[in-house]
């Protein structure tokens, strides 16, 4: 793996990621309650590790040295997942929390906001784990990534609402 590429990658993960987050802390506390919020945090932190837990679990498709095409895969379902989760959340009836629907519903969107968080945890887990290289600077390449993501979505919910902020990230 080059060098560069691997720094760039999780620096471009951690933007998309906590941007996602970020987006989603929004979007819940507008379609739903605003308590909410904390529900999108706790979300994403059971998906990233679940993703963490599965690279763990699984070495072998994570080869130490050079685990790109796992990583490869993980984005891939990233992007792909994220807009269907949004499509999801946003067809969801998440009002009525008392009956017996309002309860699936809302395990359904737990699932929706946990699912792209499983991938880009599956990805940041196996580059800082299994890429070889200095973990210090992959982690400072991480936090970069992570709280340019909070200044770009202020400046961009300025520009774009939040479904359309969601599927930018």
């Amino acid at each position: 793996m080059q060098t560069r590429r691997v720094y760039g990658g999780i620096f471009l993960i951690a933007f998309a990621t906590l941007g996602l987050e970020i987006a989603l802390t929004r979007l819940l506390s507008v379609i739903a309650w605003y308590h909410l919020a904390f529900f999108a945090i706790s979300t994403a932190m059971l998906g990233m590790t679940a993703g963490a837990v599965s690279v763990y679990l699984r070495p072998e498709r994570y080869p130490k040295g050079d685990p790109s095409g796992g990583v490869a895969s993980a984005c891939i379902g990233f992007s792909i997942v994220t807009p269907l989760c949004l499509i999801a959340l946003c067809l969801l009836p998440l009002g009525s929390a008392g009956s017996a629907g309002g309860v699936l519903a809302l395990l359904a969107a737990t699932f929706c906001c946990a699912l792209p968080f499983y991938f880009s945890g599956i990805a940041v887990s196996a580059v800082l784990t299994r890429a070889g290289l200095p973990v210090g600077k992959l982690y400072a390449s991480d936090l970069i990534g992570a709280s340019l993501a909070c200044l770009a979505v202020l400046g961009a919910l300025e520009v774009v609402g939040v479904p359309s902020l969601i599927i930018l990230f």
